[in-house]
């Protein structure tokens, strides 16, 4: 980890360094959500990328960063066909559109991170879990939600953990890449409504 507080820092856990700086902020967009913890660690959702369709959360305290998730929409054919064969069998499975799987939305982790010193507080969960509720705000109808070892890049082992935890919580399908040995993710998120001031707060 290196440079944290600063908006031109080094991506860590789920992403490489080169995406995350492909894509532009909209800052305008932010929304701040109600903070847990300490009593200065706070939220705020953005939406991010050239062309707004993508969404951050970031955790901070004062002006330093101190975590954030950023997911982007990404074409299924753009999958590993690993992964593909795992978003197609949740479909098959029934957790899916009502429609053609083409027709649901599917949004990939491309970075996240969190300040070492901020470990053990559940903050990288909570990122996630938020990352969920504003996707949730935007694919009413539900979509399907990957990690980089499905999509364009790497997980790292933090941001495994995390992925592990919350695939418990929703109809998903895992296996282990064939080149990397990593564990490729892919969950079905259903519709539901959300309040993201509800899982800020949450553990």
């Amino acid at each position: 980890m290196s440079t944290w507080g600063s908006r031109a820092r080094t991506r860590m856990a789920g992403g490489s360094l080169k995406s995350a700086q492909q894509e532009p902020r909209h800052w305008s967009a932010a929304e701040d959500i109600p903070g847990w913890g300490d009593g200065n660690l706070k939220y705020r959702a953005l939406d991010v990328g050239s062309d707004g369709r993508g969404v951050a959360v970031e955790a901070f305290v004062g002006e330093k960063i101190v975590g954030d998730v950023l997911a982007f929409p990404l074409p299924v054919e753009r999958l590993h066909v690993e992964c593909q064969a795992l978003v197609q069998d949740l479909y098959d499975a029934g957790h899916g559109p009502e429609g053609p799987l083409e027709d649901a939305p599917l949004y990939e982790v491309r970075s996240s991170g969190l300040h070492p010193g901020r470990r053990g507080e559940h903050i990288g969960r909570r990122l996630y879990k938020l990352v969920i509720g504003r996707l949730r705000q935007r694919a009413r109808g539900g979509f399907y939600f990957i990690n980089n070892e499905c999509g364009t890049d790497m997980t790292s082992d933090d941001a495994g953990r995390v992925w592990e935890s919350i695939a418990r919580r929703y109809p998903s399908r895992d296996a282990v890449e064939s080149s990397s040995w990593n564990v490729m993710y892919a969950l079905w998120i259903g519709r539901k409504r959300v309040r993201l001031a509800e899982i800020a707060q949450s553990p």
